[in-house]
């Protein structure tokens, strides 16, 4: 692989599938739990191919960061705005608020690190609405649906399998498993599964953190572009 990384990721509504973005490249891919990501379901192509809607926005051209929520309703992020988008079938697929600035999509986070630019983000079992948003080496939980958030804290305070690793300073991407209480999380050419239970337990899966290369295979294409 040339050096990229996953620049945003988020669960699919059909089980197993996830929508994976590397630059401005998008694939939707099978993330079978416990083998070699090889499988493309679709995609491998520009993001605009997969949503039109997005050809007259930032968007084209990447994503930063992006979580799913109910009714094929996704958030998506690049710098200091945000979006939220149908994202299927295609031929619905369509932008439904924004962009706009995250400070003002999300007032709760306004005045805070989160509104300059997020870096990945997981729907969190702590309620329906709730989103794990990662920034640096810390993260912030919002509920999404009463835009109201808990205060900030450093990744390895609530995620302390990750203390020591490449992923205590912060994460480039993840999305959330359709497997409970398991997510993913990308960084630079490393990955790893994660699982947590009670706040601050958590386990790597597998007891090592691998790398993409080796794991996430179907994305060899999308990262030599």
């Amino acid at each position: 692989m040339s050096g990229h990384t996953v620049g945003a990721a988020f669960r699919s509504s059909t089980s197993r599938q996830c929508y994976m973005f590397v630059k401005d490249q998008y694939a939707v891919i099978d993330y079978c739990p416990g083998y070699p990501k090889s499988r493309v379901i679709s995609g491998s192509g520009d993001i605009t191919d997969g949503f039109p809607s997005l050809a007259g926005t930032i968007f084209k051209n990447g994503i930063d960061c992006a979580f799913d929520i109910e009714n094929h309703e996704a958030y998506i992020f690049l710098g200091n705005q945000c979006a939220k988008i149908r994202y299927t079938p295609r031929s619905e697929a369509r932008i439904l608020t924004g962009p706009k600035p995250i400070g003002v999509m999300f007032d709760c986070l306004a005045g805070t690190r989160f509104e300059d630019g997020i870096n990945a983000a997981i729907r969190y079992d702590k309620g329906d609405s709730s989103v794990l948003f990662f920034k640096g080496d810390h993260t912030v939980l919002v509920d999404y649906s009463l835009n109201s958030r808990e205060g900030t804290e450093k990744i390895i305070r609530r995620f302390n399998c990750l203390y020591g690793t490449v992923f205590e300073s912060g994460i480039d991407a993840a999305f959330t498993s359709h497997v409970y209480r398991q997510f993913y999380i990308f960084k630079g050419e490393r990955c790893a599964r994660i699982e947590y239970s009670d706040y601050n337990n958590s386990v790597i899966f597998g007891g090592r953190i691998k790398r993409i290369s080796d794991e996430w295979p179907a994305l060899h294409d999308m990262f030599e572009e």
